[in-house]
């Protein structure tokens, strides 16, 4: 999911989102620095668009120099509306799963913070969303599970997938077991059309439950303004 506003850079957009305080450093008696401004969706697009085209164009040439099957074998024609399928249901369970830790432990919460804060929840749609999952699920598919894993095998692929996506230590874990699963669907499958349904899925659904999570605190947030308007 490199397509991480986490990872992308920041531009000026306007009001920052509501996400939970941060408390002022007492002993120091100043207030916390001043947060980086939200990175527009149109701009993290723009940026994975360009970096997934680049992860495209190495996985061809990986697999050319290293003379393993032709790129056609990432998409065998036959019983690929199964794998498509099968591999969106992998990936929505995996979802539901990964959220239900990510409201319990703390470090894990601490990413959906992380992201909230990152990117202009005001102006994120699910169009985005799906956008997202796309340029996200697709070429990172192509290069890992298609060029990378039949090389190195799927528990480093998994393991240098979780590294490139270890903003934090709980990131990199999450990431890894995401990358288990997609490269369990890709030896399995014999092809790439599960583990991109999968990785798309994921990525769609963490947008969606993020974009959630922001409209219901910015509800809470408004209710408590009402709250101190009109005691």
């Amino acid at each position: 999911m490199n397509v991480s506003p986490l990872n992308a850079p920041k531009r000026k957009t306007g009001e920052l989102p509501l996400v939970e305080p941060v408390e002022q450093d007492a002993q120091a008696g100043r207030p916390p620095p001043v947060e980086p401004p939200p990175t527009r969706p149109s701009e993290l697009a723009a940026y994975g668009l360009l970096l997934g085209v680049a992860m495209i164009a190495v996985a061809a040439i990986w697999r050319s120099v290293l003379g393993y099957q032709p790129v056609s074998t990432w998409f065998p024609a036959d019983r690929w509306v199964f794998y498509l399928l099968l591999g969106a249901l992998a990936g929505l369970v995996f979802s539901i799963a990964a959220w239900a830790v990510f409201r319990q432990v703390p470090s894990f919460r601490h990413i959906k913070t992380l992201i909230l804060r990152t990117i202009d929840m005001q102006t994120l749609s699910t169009r985005h969303a799906v956008m997202f999952g796309l340029i996200a699920g697709i070429p990172e598919e192509i290069l890992f599970r298609g060029a990378v894993q039949p090389a190195l095998g799927w528990l480093l692929t998994a393991l240098l997938f979780g590294a490139l996506h270890g903003v934090t230590p709980a990131y990199f874990v999450y990431a890894s077991l995401a990358s288990v699963l997609l490269g369990s669907l890709a030896d399995w499958s014999g092809g790439l059309w599960a583990p991109i349904a999968a990785h798309t899925t994921i990525d769609i659904s963490m947008f969606l439950l993020l974009m959630r999570t922001w409209r219901r605190r910015q509800q809470r947030a408004h209710r408590q303004r009402k709250r101190l308007e009109n005691p």
